[in-house]
C-alpha cells in the first residue's frame, strides 16, 4: 500500500469514527444525556431532552410540572413526538376552513394542489402527534463547559394550534457553527394549551385556566 493510500485510508477512518461517536455525556439538573456530532464534528445535538413531567393523565390542564430525574446516561438523539392540539382541524393539520366538498381546498385548481402539497422544509412523518410531548433539542458548539456562548432560544410559530421545535426549518446547525448555541422545544397546543374552565380554577394553586401552553415555555426557559 503507498503512502498517500494509506493516509487517505486513515483520514476516512477517522472521520467516520468522528461522525459516529456519541460525545462525552453532559449532566444536567435531572440526569445525564448524550447526542451526537455533525460530520465535521463542530456542533454538537441533543434531542429530546425532557423539560417537564408529561402533561397527561392528573397532569392534563395543570401547569407545567418538573421533570423525572433518571439514572444512567439517556441517550438524546431523536426528536420527540409534536404536540397534539386534541382536534383534527387547525393550522398546520387537516383544518375545515377554506375547504371545499370532500375536503379539497377551494379555490383554482393550482391553488388547491399547492396547499395539498406538504410544506417545504418540513423534516420527515417520524412520531405521531401525543400529549407527551415536551421536550427540548439543543444545537451547540461548545468545545468546554467554561465557553461563554450566546444562546437563542426558538419559539415556534402556528396560531397555537400547529407548529414543532423538530421542524426541519428550525434545524440549528447552521446557526451553531457560526458560535450560537441554539435551543428548540414543544409547547402544548389548542385544546391541551388553552382549554379554560370554572373548575379548573376551582383546582389551581394560581386561580387561573387556560395559560398551560404558556407555562411551558417558561419552563422550558428555566
Amino acid at each position: 500500500m503507498n503512502r498517500p493510500f494509506s493516509i487517505f485510508v486513515f483520514t476516512s477512518i477517522l472521520c467516520a469514527a468522528a461522525y459516529a461517536a456519541i460525545p462525552d455525556p453532559v449532566r444536567i439538573d435531572t440526569g445525564s444525556v448524550s447526542g451526537t456530532s455533525n460530520q465535521d464534528a463542530s456542533v454538537r445535538t441533543f434531542k429530546g431532552i425532557p423539560f417537564a413531567a408529561p402533561p397527561v393523565g392528573d397532569l392534563r390542564w395543570k401547569v407545567a410540572q418538573p421533570p423525572a430525574k433518571w439514572d444512567g446516561v439517556k441517550t438524546a438523539t431523536e426528536f420527540s413526538p409534536t404536540c397534539s392540539n386534541g382536534a383534527a382541524g387547525g393550522r398546520g393539520g387537516q383544518g375545515r376552513g377554506g375547504q371545499g366538498k370532500g375536503g379539497a381546498p377551494k379555490g383554482n385548481p393550482d391553488q388547491a394542489k399547492a396547499k395539498a402539497a406538504p410544506a417545504a422544509g418540513r423534516g420527515p412523518a417520524g412520531p405521531p402527534p401525543s400529549e407527551d410531548c415536551l421536550y427540548i433539542n439543543v444545537w451547540t458548539p461548545a468545545k468546554a463547559a467554561g465557553d461563554k456562548l450566546p444562546v437563542m432560544v426558538w419559539t415556534y410559530g402556528g396560531g397555537f394550534t400547529g407548529g414543532s421545535g423538530s421542524d426541519n426549518w428550525y434545524d440549528g446547525e447552521a446557526l451553531a457553527k457560526k458560535g450560537v448555541v441554539v435551543v428548540t422545544y414543544n409547547y402544548r397546543l389548542g385544546t391541551f394549551g388553552f382549554f379554560a374552565h370554572p373548575d379548573l380554577i376551582a383546582e389551581s394553586p394560581h386561580h387561573t385556566t387556560g395559560n398551560y401552553a404558556m407555562t411551558d415555555m417558561l419552563a422550558a426557559l428555566h
